[in-house]
């Protein structure tokens, strides 16, 4: 996100059950614990855009709880602790809604500029699917390079891409180990983690890569 020019939300695709979209990974003393948005079946199959949250709050207060008990002592905690108190004490409706609130905070916090864009806003086939609807919106943005994470060699028509003028460069994620609240480093969290241990050196991280 932080070598984009723009950044899309997938919001138009259909929602995978246990995926990123609607649970994270925080640290606590063993090693880690997801944090998980519970999803009734019936959206699993449709589009993240139309999938509705609990009406209960149960599971804002469960993830706030489990936020204090982890983080309450990270050297960065207070910075950023009014900003997912709001979080998770503001009503919402949908699951996109929730997910962008946050993944826009962690992006100014991080210092990334990128423009982020709603893909369910943009002017694209709704039966276009996989490479093809990658394809189309990068077309509708513009784009002349379009970066992938490394899942994406198994499945992206990059002849196509080229075919239009675009290039297709992959990503590599290296994790990057950095001081944690508790001893040792457990890869793979959420990226409030680094906000909560590292503060605005957090944006290092990112610098760095």
């Amino acid at each position: 996100m932080s070598r984009a020019d723009k950044h899309v939300l997938l919001d138009s695709v259909s929602l995978s059950k246990n995926s990123v979209t609607n649970r994270c990974r925080i640290r606590n003393k063993t090693s880690w614990q997801y944090l998980t948005i519970p999803i009734r079946h019936e959206f699993y199959g449709r589009n993240i855009t139309e999938t509705l949250v609990p009406e209960s709050r149960d599971w804002m207060r469960k993830h706030w709880t489990a936020i204090l008990e982890n983080y309450s002592r990270a050297r960065s905690f207070s910075r950023y602790s009014n900003f997912f108190d709001r979080l998770y004490g503001q009503s919402v409706e949908r699951l996109a809604e929730f997910n962008e609130r946050a993944i826009r905070f962690v992006a100014k916090e991080l210092g990334i500029r990128a423009e982020i864009v709603r893909a369910s806003e943009l002017k694209v086939r709704q039966s276009a699917r996989k490479s093809e609807l990658l394809l189309e919106i990068a077309s509708s943005l513009g784009a002349t390079t379009y970066l992938s994470g490394p899942t994406g060699r198994a499945y992206l028509d990059i002849g196509a891409f080229e075919k239009v003028g675009i290039k297709v460069e992959f990503f590599e994620f290296v994790e990057m180990p950095y001081e944690q609240a508790f001893p040792g480093f457990v890869p793979r969290l959420s990226a409030t983690d680094a906000l909560f241990n590292l503060g605005a050196d957090a944006e290092n991280l990112i610098a760095a890569r």
